[in-house]
């Protein structure tokens, strides 16, 4: 069955480039309209590359089929800023005496938020040299895409391609003698993905390619945030695949196994190189306080500055996270990493929205009061006009979460301390509904201790 692929390829010019994507993410070989939107997820699609600022090279080698002498690869380079994207890539797949060679440049623009379109030029090269058959063809096409993003737990996305040789065929007559850009055919993708939690992504894709139609179905789960673990099944071609990526600052390495139901496994590697941090945004484990998804721009926002509004919409942070923030401007001073870790963030979760931050206090102001207590000068005990200094609240803050309070309850009763007495405040402790007894023994010991 391998020889007859071969063979096929080198005597019917019209199912040329049918295998074409050799990135380990893309599981099967087509250029598929919808992925997931991890980055440098789907590479094939022009109207992804707008949805994440990233500079980057990727390249990958797969060997198809194990048939020995069969090789595919490709190499990509891309950039995307703002509203734009931009790709130029080359693919290769052959054996000796054939070859396939596609030169390609893409475009991709988002006039608006919900919608992101592309374009693209390809340069299809063929070249056959056995005893039998000598044969070299090239021609160029175009093709279109676009990708709907009404909400951001589902996209649909739609590609043409070789919209050049599609009007052709369909003015040619089924009788007329083929011409030499008959090797083209005019592919077409359909494809739905849809996230039903943060770090999970289903897609189902339709292909229409020479032999008919191709349904395929996958599943991307992101298990950590350099972790990603994908699979899945293409039901006309009883086909499995599997792939894992795993990304390191601006690395990631890509593994990826196929097997098809006739031909055999494959095997394919993939290597890329971003501009800028790859983390993925992996499953949220703990479900109740931080934010479902990463907003799909690179824009940073203040986080000392900005408005609880600007917070929420940001999806940065759930409602109760983002209220806890201004709260703790107010009531403790300028938040840090460490704040927010205090606040709720996991320390891995506030590494995947760091990029999206700005104006974080240093470390070095946040630890005042706590430098101050420990080199016993008092300094942070000091009691202004209407309740205790900035760093005597810091102190008592942290005191109180190294203790086992909440986050929520330990801001509440800092925030006591910037109005009132000790003796105020103790008695405020004691009348607090819904903590026992313990606790509030505890909290009333650390406040005599602190203030």
């Amino acid at each position: 069955m391998k020889i007859a692929l071969i063979l096929l390829l080198a005597n019917s010019l019209t199912a040329s480039f049918e295998y074409r994507e050799t990135n380990p993410c893309s599981l099967f070989p087509y250029n598929y309209a919808v992925s997931d939107t991890n980055p440098l997820g789907n590479l094939s699609n022009p109207s992804y590359l707008p949805l994440r600022e990233i500079y980057y090279v990727n390249t990958s080698y797969a060997k198809p089929y194990l048939m020995e002498e069969l090789n595919s690869g490709n190499l990509r380079a891309g950039c995307s800023t703002d509203k734009l994207g931009v790709q130029a890539a080359w693919n290769r797949f052959g054996i000796r005496g054939y070859s396939e060679d596609v030169l390609e440049g893409s475009f991709g623009y988002r006039p608006w938020k919900f919608l992101s379109a592309g374009i693209g030029a390809s340069y299809y090269h063929i070249n056959i040299n056995t005893d039998e058959i000598k044969c070299r063809e090239g021609a160029a096409d175009f093709r279109f895409s676009a990708l709907l993003l009404p909400y951001d737990w589902i996209n649909i996305g739609y590609i043409q391609e070789n919209i050049y040789s599609f009007y052709n065929r369909s003015l040619k007559n089924k009788d007329s003698d083929s011409n030499t850009e008959d090797f083209i055919y005019p592919n077409q993708s359909l494809g739905i993905a849809l996230k039903p939690a943060r770090g999970i992504t289903f897609s189902w894709n339709i292909n229409r390619i020479y032999y008919g139609y191709i349904n395929s179905f996958s599943v991307t789960a992101n298990m950590l945030s350099c972790l990603s673990l994908k699979g899945g099944y293409s039901r006309e071609t009883s086909s499995y695949s599997f792939s894992a990526n795993f990304t390191y600052a601006k690395f990631m390495v890509s593994y990826g196994l196929s097997h098809h139901a006739y031909l055999g496994a494959t095997h394919k590697l993939g290597l890329s190189i971003a501009a800028g941090d790859l983390a993925l945004e992996e499953i949220n484990y703990n479900k109740s306080l931080y934010r479902r998804t990463l907003p799909e721009k690179k824009k940073k926002i203040n986080i000392n500055e900005c408005s609880l509004e600007e917070l929420t919409e940001s999806n940065l942070f759930t409602e109760e996270i983002a209220e806890r923030v201004i709260k703790y401007r107010e009531i403790i001073g300028p938040i840090n990493s460490k704040g927010l870790i205090q606040i709720g963030i996991p320390k891995n979760e506030f590494e995947s929205i760091r990029e999206y931050l700005s104006g974080l206090a240093p470390e070095t102001a946040q630890d005042a009061g706590r430098r101050a207590a420990k080199a016993g000068t008092g300094s942070y005990k000091i009691k202004t006009g209407t309740g205790y200094d900035l760093d005597t609240r810091k102190l008592l803050f942290q005191k109180l979460l190294e203790n086992g309070l909440s986050a929520g309850t330990s801001l509440k009763i800092s925030e006591h301390a910037k109005t009132d007495s000790k003796e105020q405040l103790i008695r405020k402790v004691k009348e607090m509904p819904g903590i026992d007894e313990e606790k509030k023994k505890i909290i009333i010991k650390i406040c005599a201790e602190s203030l």
